[in-house]
Order: C-alpha cells, then sequence, then structure tokens
C-alpha cells in the first residue's frame, strides 16, 4: 500500500505546473477561492473582483496555478456548484483582451 502510495505521489510531482486565468460569475454567496485552495490544492490569485451593490462580488478574475489533475479538478468543482466560467486566451498577457 505504501509503495503504491509513493508511486502515486512520484507521477504528481512530475507533472508539469499550468496556468490559466478564467473569469467566473458568481450569482451565490459561496466561498470558491477558500475551496479551490484548500480542496484542490491550488495556487489562487485573485486579479479583479467586479462588485454589485457594493457588497456581493458578481464577477472575480483568477489565476490558478497547479498540476493539470488540480486545474481540472478545480475547474469541475465550479461546474458542480452552476458557476458561468470563461477562460482567458492569452493566458500571460496582462490584459483581458487581446
Amino acid at each position: 500500500m505504501q509503495q503504491a502510495h509513493l508511486r502515486y505521489a512520484t507521477h504528481i510531482e512530475k507533472q508539469p505546473p499550468v496556468h490559466l486565468r478564467i473569469r467566473v460569475y458568481l450569482c451565490q454567496q459561496e466561498p470558491i477561492v477558500s475551496h479551490l485552495i484548500s480542496q484542490f490544492g491550488l495556487s489562487v490569485n485573485v486579479n479583479q473582483v467586479v462588485l454589485e451593490n457594493r457588497v456581493f462580488p458578481r464577477q472575480v478574475d483568477l489565476e490558478l496555478h497547479g498540476t493539470i489533475a488540480q486545474v481540472q479538478q478545480g475547474l469541475a468543482y465550479l461546474a458542480s456548484v452552476s458557476l458561468a466560467v470563461q477562460g482567458k486566451p492569452n493566458a500571460d498577457g496582462d490584459s483581458w483582451y487581446y
């Protein structure tokens, strides 16, 4: 059992890191950044927040850093809580648009 765990851990460490920028459109209060970090081990940077009524965020621009598996699991989580997600075509660019 321990050998299988070590092989799995080594396999995860060999995966190349992924950098993804997304825009999440919020329709409910859900601690999405906290879940992405604690449940999936992602590193998350919040780049921009657009507020609705000065309290509730309407859209959030995020940078996700992690392995392919971690990012896939994080995106699946966002889909499971019915949030609209838009991917950024130029992840390394400063602006959201070209």
